[in-house]
C-alpha cells in the first residue's frame, strides 16, 4: 500500500474516532445507587457524569467550539444541570458578572456563597445563588484557553434535595486536552 494511503487511512480514522466522541456515554452505578451515564465531548472539550434518566440536550454554537450541553430532570423540566464551555474571551474577573453574563434567564442573582475550592479538575468558584425564579449552585473553571461553568438549577429551596448530583457530576468534570 502506498505510504499517501496509509497516512489518509489514519487521518479519517483519527476524524471518525474524534466525531464519535462529541457526545458518547456510558451506563454504571453511582455511589448514591443512582444510575450515571458518561458523557465525553471532544467539540466543548469535557467529560463529565451525569444523572443516566435525565434528559440531554445538547447546543453547539454553529461555526464554534462554544455551547453547552443541559440535562433536565425526568419528572421536573424546571431541574437543569447545564454545563456551558466556551473559548475564553476578555476575562469577565467577578464570578457573580460572569453568571450573570452566563445565565440570563435568571435575573437579580443575590449570591449567598462566593468560595474558592479545589476540585479533581482543578481550582474553581463556588457560588450558591438565589433568584426570584431559581436556587442557582455553580462552579466556574477556567484553562488557559476556555471558561466552563457547571450549574444546577432547581426550584426555589429544593436545592438540598440535589446536593448528591452536583456532587457526584462536579467530583467527575476533567477537561477533554
Amino acid at each position: 500500500m502506498p505510504r499517501g494511503t496509509i497516512r489518509r487511512l489514519v487521518l479519517y480514522l483519527m476524524i471518525i474516532g474524534l466525531i464519535a466522541l462529541q457526545g458518547c456515554s456510558v451506563k454504571e452505578q453511582s455511589r448514591q445507587g443512582m444510575g450515571i451515564g458518561l458523557h465525553v465531548d471532544a467539540v466543548l472539550e469535557f467529560v463529565i457524569e451525569y444523572p443516566l434518566d435525565w434528559n440531554k440536550d445538547r447546543r453547539v454554537v454553529y461555526g464554534t467550539n462554544d455551547g453547552e450541553v443541559r440535562w433536565t430532570h425526568p419528572d421536573d423540566a424546571k431541574a437543569m444541570l447545564r454545563v456551558l464551555s466556551y473559548e475564553r474571551p476578555a476575562i469577565l474577573s467577578d464570578p457573580a458578572q460572569r453568571l450573570t453574563h452566563e445565565l440570563p434567564d435568571y435575573p437579580g442573582q443575590s449570591i449567598i456563597i462566593n468560595q474558592e475550592e479545589l476540585l479533581p479538575a482543578g481550582e474553581a468558584i463556588h457560588l450558591i445563588v438565589q433568584t426570584p425564579k431559581a436556587d442557582i449552585e455553580a462552579y466556574q473553571l477556567t484553562t488557559t484557553s476556555r471558561n466552563y461553568t457547571i450549574a444546577l438549577i432547581v426550584l426555589r429551596e429544593t436545592l438540598a434535595e440535589h446536593k448528591d448530583v452536583m456532587t457526584e457530576v462536579i467530583q467527575s468534570f476533567n477537561f477533554v486536552k
